[in-house]
């Protein structure tokens, strides 16, 4: 078989790197690069930082990881102090607890994927916490309030700028007293402007050159915008007690209880993993599997015994040959331009056979049960954020996957992009039958049932008045997205997404209402509502295994990985092969595509690879 390679590395024998706990193993010894930010190291660093979030220490761990910097400069992790309760204990009125708390909640996310961006962010939420702290009775607010908005109306200047300008007012002043052409409105008017001058020069003095609209247009117009403003402090002076702000319904908290976390599916995995055809592996030391394929390091855990160690090497060296013929890739291709470590039983998380951890680029294996049909998995997780970094030119701080089609980089062949986009348009779109869930209540009548009326009297039963009514959402939701594309051509994918969400819920309440009425009419309540659905029903069964809650089957990189390998071992099996520590189990229908939408899928996988290999 021919074999290409998407980079030229060297397979150089890369050196031993043991710790203590390895220098008596023969096999299970660590190699190459250590791989920073094992669980221990990232919460070792998440704890100093929540201790001391200073400018220095956030500058390091940048050098270090800007993935960890990422995850770190976040509202979650910055705002992590601030508590109603401890509000409360301090003597702040509940009402200006409230007006803080609204505030924290217009506060984007996360800012910017830059080192700036996150260095700006971090010294405005601790300008806001710091400014939080005079701020304990309603007589405070409005100075609060007078403060931000001069910070904000403030920060377009530097302080080189503002210098300049009193310079030249200055300067105006003295032309016009050595000419005496003093017209008293351009001297009042100077005046003014060379008050306005320093005041700003004083704040600057004062505060800096503090960006703190870096927190987001929604938290900036609480401050200039009287609409956006006046919302809020209606909104927070209803909160005029304790005891209703920190009930968990105003407060938005609930109770969470331990429950029994069974997986809602699991692997149908053989006791021991087969393998039929495929070269002749002979390797048997943890260097030779990393210079065999090119990998920078390769991580034992320190439970892991040799011969433990040797089975995954064997295996796992087998595996990534098999992987590689199947893509039709040089062997050195899996390290995926030298960046992708392995792990053996050191980095494992929950219940899980296998992990990729995107920060460290780093495939882990657990040490019993990783060597059961998971590495396709996981290097298809891999594959997928290592074109999203390339996308990036490898310099992003936030590490995401290409499947997820947004927030790309530049630097990323238009043709892959495209082959990504018709492929996960074949994952989740197709024709299926989607059901909701009977949620009328007992002798409550649901206020959407006039505006369906109409419908129900032209269909022939309920399944075909949802029919009906589904088309016409589906027209009025083509129609809006193509004004937002006209207006904005700009828009992005999460655009789309809200629309199409803002229409699924509206459809649910009028799919609701039609079974309301069809009840009425028949004398039974429906307990399920079929529906027709243009989405796969690939998605539509994993949306089933996530139970309504949030995505994990139906997110995009998961249904990406599920296709990915499902791939692979259907071009194993139809040569004639088996690698089950590889992939095995990808037939079941609850997680896997089947019949003619996984042929289709499968054809653009293939697509998909074919368009990677031109990265040469």
């Amino acid at each position: 078989m021919s074999q290409l390679s998407f980079f030229d590395i060297s397979q150089e024998k890369l050196a031993e790197n043991r710790s203590e706990a390895q220098l008596n193993n023969k096999v299970s010894y660590d190699v190459g690069e250590t791989i920073q930010g094992s669980r221990k190291q990232q919460a070792a660093l998440k704890r100093l930082f929540s201790e001391r979030k200073t400018e220095s220490l956030l500058l390091e761990i940048e050098n270090e990881s800007p993935v960890l910097a990422a995850e770190l400069i976040t509202k979650q992790e910055l705002f992590s102090q601030f508590s109603l309760q401890e509000e409360k204990e301090k003597g702040t009125e509940p009402e200006v607890a409230r007006l803080k708390q609204l505030i924290i909640n217009r506060v984007d996310t996360s800012p910017k994927d830059t080192s700036d961006c996150r260095l700006m962010y971090l010294h405005a939420a601790q300008e806001l916490l710091k400014r939080f702290n005079s701020l304990v009775s309603w007589n405070d607010v409005q100075k609060f309030i007078s403060e931000i908005g001069t910070l904000i109306n403030n920060e377009h200047y530097s302080m080189n700028d503002i210098e300049e300008k009193i310079d030249s007012v200055t300067n105006t002043f003295a032309i016009m007293e050595e000419s005496r052409n003093t017209k008293v409105r351009t001297y009042f008017n100077l005046c003014r402007r060379l008050a306005r001058y320093k005041a700003v020069k004083e704040h600057l003095d004062n505060v800096g050159e503090m960006k703190i609209s870096i927190l987001g247009d929604k938290f900036t117009n609480l401050f200039i915008k009287q609409t956006s403003l006046n919302s809020a402090i209606r909104s927070a002076q209803k909160a005029n007690n304790w005891a209703d702000l920190l009930d968990k319904k105003a407060t938005g908290s609930k109770k969470v209880g331990k429950s029994a976390n069974k997986p809602v599916w699991e692997r149908a995995l053989p006791d021991r993993p087969d393998r039929v055809d495929g070269r002749l592996s002979t390797i048997n030391k943890p260097e030779e599997l990393a210079s065999f394929f090119g990998f920078p390091a390769i991580q034992f855990g320190h439970y892991v015994e040799d011969k433990s160690a040797s089975e995954h090497i064997f295996r796992c060296s087998e595996a990534l040959m098999d992987l590689a013929d199947i893509l039709a890739v040089a062997d050195t291709s899996m390290s995926l331009k030298n960046r992708l470590k392995l792990s053996f039983g050191a980095r494992g998380r929950g219940k899980a056979l296998a992990s990729y951890e995107r920060g460290q680029k780093v495939i882990n294996f657990t040490k019993n049960k990783g060597t059961l049909g998971v590495l396709a998995h996981e290097f298809g997780h891999s594959l997928d954020n290592f074109l999203y970094d390339l996308s990036h030119d490898f310099k992003n701080g936030k590490s995401h996957y290409l499947s997820e089609l947004d927030n790309l980089g530049d630097n990323l062949p238009q043709p892959v992009i495209d082959a990504m986009k018709e492929l996960m348009t074949a994952i989740k779109e197709g024709n299926s039958t989607a059901y909701f869930l009977n949620e009328n209540q007992p002798g409550v009548k649901p206020r959407e049932t006039l505006s369906v009326g109409r419908i129900y009297r032209q269909a022939d039963n309920l399944a075909h008045a949802v029919e009906l009514l589904k088309a016409e959402q589906d027209q009025e939701l083509k129609e809006e997205i193509e004004l937002l594309e006209y207006y904005n051509p700009s828009s992005t994918q999460k655009e789309v997404e809200k629309i199409e969400n803002k229409y699924f819920k509206e459809f649910k309440k009028l799919v609701q209402a039609l079974a309301w009425l069809d009840q009425q009419v028949h004398g039974k309540r429906p307990d399920k509502i079929p529906y027709p659905s243009n989405t796969s029903t690939f998605y539509q069964n994993a949306l089933a295994l996530d139970g309504g809650k949030v995505k994990y089957w139906a997110a995009d990189c998961e249904l990406f990985a599920r296709a990915f390998e499902s791939y692979i071992e259907s071009k194993l099996k139809q040569e004639g092969r088996k690698s089950d520590y590889l992939v095995v189990g990808t037939t079941d229908i609850r997680a896997y595509p089947c019949g003619e939408e996984r042929k289709n899928i499968h054809e653009k996988v293939e697509i998909l690879i074919k368009e990677v290999s031109t990265l040469l």
